[in-house]
């Protein structure tokens, strides 16, 4: 994990979140989806609920399921992401749950982009877990990194996740870029995980496998967090100090 600062990646291929915290938020899905909340409140917005030709997004899932907040609040992973991070603090500022189903098609893919590009409220001090609730391998339409992209002078800004040419885009940026390209799939078995940099270039291709990939997406800030109030914060900044919205992970 030392290489943090250099690759802007880290990839825990080892169960360090218990099974049973993953079953017990799969299993509240459907439910979330239909519209139940176990907690009193609500999530933040859902995209292609039951279509199984594209991308299905929950946002701020652990706002409206107790397993979900239970997954974040006592899988005990903070101090490891602190460690990599050199932080004292480290609270949860989102989530975003993705369901991507099996199939060839490029509405699937999400392309390539930095999370900073797509949430430029955040400045620096923020970091992204990617959490699948099963194993992956390139197969299941796994994450993607461009290691090192993290590195805004050396790698130019992708054109983001809705553009779903992958194969056009990666010549671009492999082209136009002065840095080396690499990229390296987030292969981690059940109960692994990955940390990436606010920068860092990272993508993903469709689902091959016979079955949807699940994976939960989830941001994360430290003491160092700085944001910019002349962009819009779609209401973030009012939340950062509400532990049941943005729990502390150590």
């Amino acid at each position: 994990m030392d290489n943090y600062p250099t690759s802007g990646f880290a990839i825990f291929n080892k169960q360090v979140i218990s099974s049973t915290f993953l079953n017990s938020a799969c299993q509240q899905i459907e439910s979330i989806i239909s519209g139940h909340s176990d907690t009193g409140l609500s999530h933040w917005g859902l995209v292609n609920g039951v279509d199984n030709n594209s991308l299905t997004r929950i946002a701020q899932p652990h706002f409206c399921s107790q397993a979900f907040y239970t997954l974040l609040t006592e899988s005990e992973f903070g101090p490891l992401i602190a460690d990599v991070l050199k932080c004292r603090k480290l609270k949860v500022w989102g989530s975003q749950l993705y369901i991507k189903p099996a199939g060839h098609s490029p509405s699937l893919n999400v392309g390539w982009h930095r999370d900073s590009q797509h949430m430029p409220f955040f400045k620096s001090g923020v970091a992204t877990l990617w959490i699948p609730f099963s194993a992956t391998s390139l197969a299941t339409g796994c994450l993607k990194y461009i290691g090192g992209s993290q590195n805004t002078k050396e790698y130019i800004q992708p054109l983001g996740g809705q553009e779903l040419n992958l194969k056009a885009e990666t010549q671009r940026l492999a082209h136009f870029s002065a840095g080396d390209y690499s990229e390296t799939p987030v292969e981690v078995p059940l109960g692994g995980f990955s940390l990436h940099h606010w920068d860092l270039i990272h993508g993903s291709d469709a689902n091959t496998s016979n079955s949807a990939r699940i994976a939960l997406s989830v941001g994360v800030y430290t003491e160092d967090l700085c944001i910019d109030r002349n962009t819009p914060d779609y209401g973030y900044a009012g939340i950062l100090n509400n532990p049941r919205f943005c729990p502390s992970l150590i």
